[in-house]
């Protein structure tokens, strides 16, 4: 065992970090564009114009509106507008499209996660075959110092690289997660006043049809 690891070239645990650092980088990139970038938080002034169109019985104008704006919630609200146009169930119609939206918004975090928890294991893992290497020089009849600094070498550089990586993409992730959540809850909030006003008025057309109906 000892010989196989001996046989691992020093740069080998190195390059791997550096690697998967790469693919951190990419991953942080664009999801900071989609997260940050394009999606903005909900101004209570566009809430309102939607809820204020949809009250109104002006749904190709909220259905315009909606279109014009980069967050998911709007999304899920020309759904609801759709699906109460064809008479669907509002409440599917809306989890379907909120959970398309935050399926997309999630891509690649899994991968960001994963990364934050790799690269310090192998950090741990070139700290161990470097020691496992700086131990072997003690064990020769005359002690190797280019093998011995090589390992302790080995052993702090990889571990200090792993923590490099794994800390700015730990926090990383967490930020994107909690800005999906975030986007979830508005998404939420919005979905459900424009479903509730969009029910309001099904059973108003409901009622006076039947009123009308009774009537005749």
């Amino acid at each position: 065992m000892t010989e196989i690891v001996r046989q691992i070239p020093d740069w080998l645990i190195p390059a791997l970090i550096l690697l998967i650092s790469i693919f951190a980088v990419a991953i942080i990139v664009d999801r900071a564009r989609l997260l940050l970038g394009r999606i903005k938080a909900i101004k209570i002034e566009e809430e309102r114009e939607v809820l204020d169109l949809v009250r109104a019985g002006s749904l190709d104008e909220a259905a315009a509106y909606c279109q014009q704006r980069q967050h998911p919630a709007f999304a899920v609200a020309i759904t609801l507008i759709q699906s109460g146009r064809r008479g669907l169930n509002l409440e599917s119609a809306a989890e379907s499209e909120a959970h398309r939206t935050t399926s997309y918004l999630k891509r690649f975090l899994q991968a960001l996660g994963t990364i934050s928890t790799i690269a310090p294991l192998l950090g741990l893992l070139g700290t161990v075959t470097g020691m496992i290497k700086s131990f072997h020089a003690f064990d020769e009849d005359k002690v190797q110092n280019a093998q011995l600094v090589g390992g302790i070498d080995e052993a702090l550089i990889t571990t200090a690289l792993g923590l490099i990586v794994a800390i700015p993409t730990l926090i990383a992730y967490n930020y994107f997660a909690n800005r999906v959540n975030q986007i979830a809850a508005e998404t939420t909030l919005l979905s459900d006043q424009i479903s509730e006003e969009l029910s309001r008025q099904r059973e108003t057309i409901i009622s006076g049809s039947a009123v009308a109906a009774e009537r005749s």
